[in-house]
C-alpha cells in the first residue's frame, strides 16, 4: 500500500537557515518540537503500519530542523529496528553538519541523503545561511553506507547543476537527487536546462524522471507531481498518508 514512510522532527531551532524551508510552509506550521522526546509520540503505530504493509524504507527526517539533532537519535535507531519484523531500510536525510561528530550513529542507518545545495561557499551561505560546509569528503571516507547527495534548485544554484553534477562524480558519489521548490514545480523546467536537455530519462521512479549522467543516476523530482503512496507521522503524533493518484 505505501512506497515508504517518513518519521518527521520538528525543533524549536535548526543549524542551518535554508532557503523557502519546507518548515515554513503553512501545513507545517505550529506543530510541537519533539526534538527532546523519546520516543517520539505514535512511534508504535507507525512502526505497526510499516510492518504491516511490508513498507521497505522509512526515512528518518524533519520539517523545520535536522534529525541529527535529536537527542535520542542511537536510542532511536535500536527502539525502531528492535521493533521491526520486517526488511525495512533505514534511511537518514540530514544536511550532514553533525555527521562526523555522530559517526557512529550515522552509520547505524542503512543509508543517507545528504542536501548539500552548492559546492560554492557563497552559494551555499546564500541558500542556507551558514558559513560552515559538512566536510562531505570525509563523510564518505568515514561512511559505511551509502550516501546520495541531494539539491534543492534555487534562483542561487541554478546554473551550477552541471558543475554539480561533475563534482559529484569527482566524490564518488552515485546518486544525487535535484529537487524542485514545492509549489514552484514549473518555475524551472530543469529538464530543459543542461545537462537534461538532449538526453532522454533512463527510467522514472515515483513518476519522476531519472538521468544517467557521467555515471550517476540523477533524478529530479517535485512534490506535487510525485506518484509514490507515503505513510509520515507528524511531531503531534497524527499519523497521515499521501496516496499515489490511480
Amino acid at each position: 500500500m505505501y512506497d515508504y514512510a517518513n518519521l518527521l522532527f520538528t525543533g524549536k531551532k535548526c543549524n542551518l537557515r535554508c532557503y523557502d524551508c519546507i518548515g515554513q510552509h503553512p501545513e507545517l506550521k505550529g506543530l510541537p518540537s519533539n526534538i527532546d522526546e523519546f520516543p517520539p509520540k505514535n512511534i508504535n503505530s507507525l512502526i505497526e503500519q510499516v510492518n504491516l504493509h511490508n513498507i521497505r524504507d522509512l526515512a528518518v527526517t524533519g520539517t523545520n530542523t535536522d534529525p541529527q539533532l535529536y537527542m535520542h537519535e542511537a536510542e532511536l535507531i535500536q527502539y525502531i529496528r528492535s521493533r521491526l519484523t520486517k526488511n525495512t531500510k533505514l534511511s537518514l536525510h540530514t544536511n550532514g553538519l553533525l555527521a562526523l561528530k555522530k559517526i557512529d550513529v550515522f552509520n547505524s542507518y542503512d543509508k543517507a541523503s545528504i542536501t548539500f545545495h552548492s559546492f560554492n561557499p557563497e552559494i551555499y551561505h546564500k541558500i542556507t545561511g551558514s558559513d560552515k560546509q559538512p566536510d562531505l569528503r570525509q563523510i564518505i571516507q568515514e561512511s559505511k553506507i551509502p550516501i546520495k547527495l541531494s539539491m534543492l534548485i534555487t534562483p542561487y544554484n541554478i546554473e551550477e547543476m552541471d558543475s554539480y553534477i561533475k563534482k559529484t562524480s569527482e566524490l564518488g558519489i552515485k546518486r544525487v537527487v535535484i529537487r524542485k521548490l514545492e509549489g514552484k514545480e514549473d518555475e524551472y523546467p530543469l529538464e530543459k536546462l543542461e545537462p537534461f536537455k538532449n538526453i532522454n530519462p533512463i527510467k522514472y521512479i515515483y513518476g519522476w524522471p531519472v538521468y544517467n549522467i557521467n555515471g550517476i543516476e540523477v533524478t529530479i523530482c517535485g512534490f506535487s507531481d510525485v506518484q509514490a503512496s507515503v505513510l509520515y507521522l507528524f511531531s503531534d503524533g497524527r499519523l497521515s498518508n499521501r496516496l499515489k493518484q490511480k
